[in-house]
């Protein structure tokens, strides 16, 4: 199979945009991403792609639980990884900021968030699907020994 070009956004035609906006209210999701965000849980369900989140990678060495993505990377001990998950969840539903030890977590616009390091003020940018998808990944790490 041959795979698409990569680019970080791409377009329909304005009738396919339409229908994607119909399918969307029909299914009761906010917006169009929302669909698809749910459309691509599904298909890591079946098994049809990976499970992880490409340009992320989260991983567990001794006590820590590491995210690196580009120039950002966080480590999170193992122990405070769930409730780092949890928190990073919470802010995806939309229940305002939060801070954990080293890190804010904050809304940036109508579906995203930030993870702020407070020490260089080095941050990752995601949407609340991708933030939902990371916070499971974390767990995972965190539950292998």
């Amino acid at each position: 199979m041959t795979r698409p070009p990569k680019q970080s956004t791409f377009s329909v035609p304005v009738e396919m945009g339409e229908r994607l906006r119909q399918i969307a209210a029909a299914k009761q999701c906010d917006s169009v991403f929302d669909l698809l965000s749910a459309y691509v849980r599904e298909e890591i369900e079946a098994g049809t792609i990976p499970r992880g989140i490409p340009g992320i990678t989260v991983s567990a060495d001794g006590e820590e639980v590491r995210i690196s993505a580009n120039e950002f990377t966080l480590a999170v001990q193992r122990q405070l990884a769930s409730r780092f998950a949890e928190t990073l969840r919470a802010v995806a539903r939309k229940d305002a900021g939060a801070a954990v030890p080293g890190v804010e977590i904050k809304r940036t616009g109508r579906a995203g968030l930030k993870i702020v390091r407070s020490e260089n003020g080095s941050f990752l940018g995601l949407s609340d699907a991708t933030a939902a998808e990371l916070a499971g990944l974390i767990e995972e790490k965190a539950a292998t020994a």
